[in-house]
């Protein structure tokens, strides 16, 4: 029977074997970090970084060869329904990668936003193209990727989801003229005995850890998979220790820097193994590169100014410096006021 296991804040892992080797060269990874969004939707800032640790983590710990996965950054719908497929089929890219006698273990990451259909109450992963105000037109519906990886003849279905489905992020609504809503997907019938681990439930955010440059959940979960889940030291994490785990440092932590609650959700059997030991010991964790900040460059010239302007009828990205090539930090609104200190020489507003 096909085991499905979702862990999100949009992070997705199904992971079903009783025991994990330390090569599984069968196994298929899907690994999604959407960080850079466009129009108004802010970034989610630490969504690469996000996917670069849980990329290691499934080949430095489940095993899987770095051939059989499958990685999207910034991924747009087309590319999400070429992977997973759409409603008329779900033999995608995935499909075609795994072994076609059902022998493979396939887990699934994402990290980015999520949103709900605010006429169908579905969630939604949300595209890096995609406008959330119109996310049944636009968005990937969750129950469509439960029920296409449901179909697949494979030995295990793992499934992380870093993201939150409540229209909310650290950076504001993203769903215009809303207040918080609560959105809850139905499991679709074909991903009966899923397990289910989520990183917020209900209305709740998924928030970040700008110390660790990466998503609260992923950091934690992270930390539990890498040997500090092991509650009882027998050198295999289950997925009832991860919850645990999480239950203990996240939630805590989000209290403690935010003053918010954000819960892990744990649905389906508690003894899935998500990570066991090589040779009585668990693998370092690698070194990531610090997250990308860029900054103006010394080169450019600035003519001084002393004036106000204000926003006109769209809103307006604000980044980290001159050009679009900068990172987005947040937006203004019509009308805004904004204070003009300085002009680039020889450029146009």
């Amino acid at each position: 029977m096909l085991r499905l296991i979702v862990i999100g804040t949009l992070a997705l892992c199904f992971l079903g074997a009783e025991t994990l080797a330390a090569s599984n060269p069968d196994a298929v990874a899907v690994i999604i970090g959407n960080r850079n969004y466009e129009g108004r939707v802010p970034n989610v800032e630490y969504a690469h970084r996000d996917a670069d640790a849980v990329r290691s983590y499934i080949v430095d710990i489940l095993g899987y060869d770095a051939d059989n996965i499958i990685d999207l950054r910034d991924a747009t719908k087309a590319q999400l329904e070429t992977t997973f497929g759409n409603f008329q089929s779900h033999k995608g890219k995935l499909w075609r990668y795994i072994d076609p006698d059902g022998g493979s273990d396939i887990t699934i990451f994402y990290s980015g936003h999520g949103v709900p259909g605010q006429s169908d109450g579905r969630g939604y992963l949300l595209p890096s193209n995609a406008n959330p105000d119109t996310a049944e037109l636009n968005g990937y519906p969750i129950d469509l990727l439960y029920e296409n990886l449901g179909k697949l003849q494979a030995r295990s279905v793992t499934v992380i989801l870093d993201a939150c489905f409540s229209g909310d992020s650290p950076q504001g609504m993203l769903i215009r003229s809303a207040s918080p809503v609560f959105v809850k997907s139905e499991m679709p019938q074909t991903a009966q005995g899923m397990t289910v681990l989520t990183a917020a439930s209900g209305s709740q955010l998924a928030s970040w850890d700008d110390e660790a440059g990466h998503g609260l959940f992923t950091r934690h979960l992270m930390d539990a998979v890498y040997g500090a889940g092991d509650g009882n030291g027998d050198g295999r994490i289950t997925a009832g220790e991860v919850k645990e785990y999480l239950d203990k440092k996240m939630t805590r932590a989000a209290r403690r820097e935010f003053g918010r609650e954000q819960d892990a959700s744990l649905t389906g059997s508690p003894d899935v193994v998500l990570a066991a030991a090589t040779g009585g010991s668990f693998p370092e964790r690698r070194a990531l590169s610090a997250a990308p900040r860029q900054s103006l460059a010394p080169k450019i010239a600035l003519e001084p100014r002393d004036t106000t302007m204000f926003v006109g009828a769209g809103r307006v990205n604000v980044r980290s410096g001159p050009g679009t090539e900068f990172d987005k930090v947040g937006t203004l609104p019509p009308g805004t006021e904004v204070s003009i200190t300085g002009k680039v020489k020889n450029k146009n507003w």
